[in-house]
């Protein structure tokens, strides 16, 4: 049995998530269609059973709506962005559905643990073809084979990697849920003092064959030139792109050697709970 996960804002997309529910229950017979007004039995505690639904779902719908995105996405705690960030986290196949005319959000907009949600195909259901736009969910949620569930992030590799020279020190943190960030920091002593250079960056990680895939959501720079004050800048965004590198980690799982095509290889150290800082 197909299981299916339909996840909105009550404020937003209550009906088009009402009547989702009602074509998709008739279209495919044989699926299970979670929708959590309809599907919650009485005294269920509705929390663990909606996180409980996400989790086994084969499919997972999100319905955005013009109003999907307020202020509420950034408390950790709001239900919505928990069904997505699990939805994305587990790898469970995911469909955005823009509803009423709206716009995929950017994704510097979003929380970083919701934000790969803009990198999926989406489609639309709208009034005037609303029978048409639901039959086409249900032929995909029915016909569309997704690649089989891979953990996101191996244990070995979650936890805060350093590395620090005379001149730079750079960081990367890798998180269980599938997400990273990264800081470099270069300084120089210039003749009116010190040169600094600071480069940030979040985003999202995947996994291959020895090989890890970072996909920015947002990054940006800073820079304060002593000799140069008019071409200081803070926070300005800069130009992402998916780099994949080889990983090396040590048998003790303490040191951590990413290699990018072209590029020297860099050692970083684990930063250990009992451990002031390392250095490379």
């Amino acid at each position: 049995m197909t299981r299916i996960f339909i996840s909105y804002r009550r404020s937003d997309t209550s009906a088009a998530a009402a009547a989702l529910h009602e074509r998709l229950t008739v279209a495919l017979p044989h699926a299970e269609v979670f929708r959590d007004v309809e599907s919650l039995v009485p005294a269920a505690d509705w929390r663990k059973a909606i996180l409980h639904a996400v989790q086994s779902a084969d499919w997972f719908i999100a319905l955005l709506g013009p109003g999907w995105v307020d202020e509420r996405l950034t408390d950790r705690s709001d239900l919505v962005r928990i069904e997505i960030s699990t939805a994305l986290r587990r790898r469970t196949p995911t469909l955005p559905v823009l509803v009423d005319g709206a716009a995929m959000p950017a994704a510097e907009r979003l929380p970083l643990d919701v934000a790969m949600l803009t990198r999926l195909q989406a489609t639309r259901i709208s009034p005037s073809t609303f029978e048409a736009d639901c039959a086409r969910i249900a032929q995909v949620v029915d016909t569309v084979r997704m690649p089989p569930f891979r953990p996101p992030m191996p244990a070995g590799l979650v936890g805060l990697w350093t590395r620090t020279t005379a001149t730079a020190g750079a960081f990367y943190e890798f998180f269980a849920d599938g997400t990273y960030v990264h800081m470099t920091v270069l300084q120089q002593r210039r003749f009116a003092g010190m040169y600094k250079f600071e480069y940030w960056e979040e985003g999202i990680l995947d996994t291959g064959d020895d090989a890890v895939i970072l996909e920015p959501i947002r990054a940006s720079a800073s820079q304060s030139d002593p000799d140069d004050p008019d071409a200081d800048y803070a926070n300005r965004p800069r130009e992402i792109a998916t780099r994949t590198m080889t990983v090396r980690l040590s048998t003790d799982a303490r040191a951590l050697t990413l290699i990018e095509p072209g590029e020297a290889p860099q050692t970083f150290l684990r930063e250990m709970a009992d451990s002031a800082s390392a250095q490379t």
